[in-house]
């Protein structure tokens, strides 16, 4: 046992040093571009200040011109206009620099929000823990307190999470039980067996096997519950309860929509409609795809070759005149 909470930690570790070193290089890169930034501003800037200078020596100029100071005049506006080109070539330059730092930013953070932790087996988050994606599990996902996830938590086996965690989509658990803790936020659907929240979770949809337990002050959209729900004091639901059972509500509950109860017959019997519904569309599939092959096979099938009642040459069965002496072979 001690060995292999030796090596979920090792695997931890290894993901924790890679997340940081994804998140360094992105600060490395926000700081480059605000440098980049701000050599622009100062560039800018100065050139700004450069041309107002100029411009007032050619007002300045202008009130008292004489003839012979027009050729320093159009010197000064050469001057302007060749300055301008060049802060335009530095502008271009500086902006393919942001560009190729903003698409490598761009890489980098769509890399780190790709990151998905993977295991065959269990897996087990420390305390504070952050994980830049989602989980896949074979095993059972359990974390400690203020977890952090930036996706997903898929798993075949129990799903539990401490007080004040995150997650930012979906938890599915396939034939496990979903736990979570006081204070905690979860941004997608909740689904397992048996799904148990602490008080204070905020949650979308939630749907499980058997029964449902939330805690105080908690709210979530629409349930579906193959057992009893059970709603402690100031839940709120902004959705409809449908459940197998019994339904058992606390004080200041409060459910927006429908509240359906429903009998095991008669979600046996939609099962088996559906199922019904399923075969029914396989049926016509498999009809179509035998329907097409037949038509290929047709379409396959090669003509015999037309012997030219003139010349007797063999031509092709398609053929509607003789290759040899265009005699029409349609007669």
């Amino acid at each position: 046992m001690d060995d292999k909470k030796d090596y979920i930690r090792k695997k931890l570790k290894k993901y924790r040093g890679q997340i940081r070193q994804l998140r360094d290089e992105k600060e490395e890169l926000e700081m480059d571009i605000g440098k980049l930034e701000e050599k622009n501003r100062e560039i800018l800037d100065k050139k700004e200040k450069l041309l107002e200078e100029k411009e007032k020596r050619i007002e300045e100029m202008s009130q008292e011109l004489s003839e012979g100071d027009i050729e320093e005049r159009d010197n000064i506006i050469r001057e302007l206009e060749n300055e301008n080109q060049e802060l335009e070539q530095e502008m271009r330059q500086l902006n393919r620099e942001n560009e190729k730092l903003l698409s490598k930013l761009k890489k980098e953070k769509k890399k780190l929000g790709r990151s998905t932790l993977k295991s065959d087996t269990d897996i087990v988050l420390l305390p504070d823990t952050v994980v830049a994606g989602g989980i896949e599990s074979n095993g059972k996902v359990e974390g400690s307190e203020n977890i952090k996830v930036r996706g997903s938590v898929e798993a075949n086996g129990d799903i539990i999470f401490g007080n004040n965690s995150e997650v930012e989509g979906d938890i599915i658990s396939d034939s496990g039980e979903v736990k979570i803790g006081d204070d905690s936020k979860i941004k997608g659907m909740i689904r397992g067996e048996r799904v148990c929240l602490g008080d204070k979770v905020s949650a979308e949809d939630i749907e499980c096997g058997s029964e449902l337990d939330i805690g105080k002050d908690s709210k979530t959209m629409d349930i579906s519950a193959g057992g009893n729900v059970n709603l402690a004091q100031g839940v709120q639901v902004k959705g409809s309860v449908e459940y197998v059972g019994s339904l058992i509500t606390g004080d200041d509950t409060v459910i927006e929509k429908s509240v359906i109860s429903r009998s095991g017959e008669e979600i046996r019997e939609e099962e088996m409609e559906a199922e019904r519904e399923l075969e029914e569309e396989k049926s016509v599939v498999d009809a179509d795809i035998e329907d097409k092959k037949t038509s290929e096979n047709e379409l396959d099938v090669e003509k015999e070759d037309i012997e030219c009642p003139i010349c007797h040459h063999l031509n092709h069965g398609d053929a509607l005149s003789c290759d040899v002496c265009k005699a029409d072979l349609t007669v």
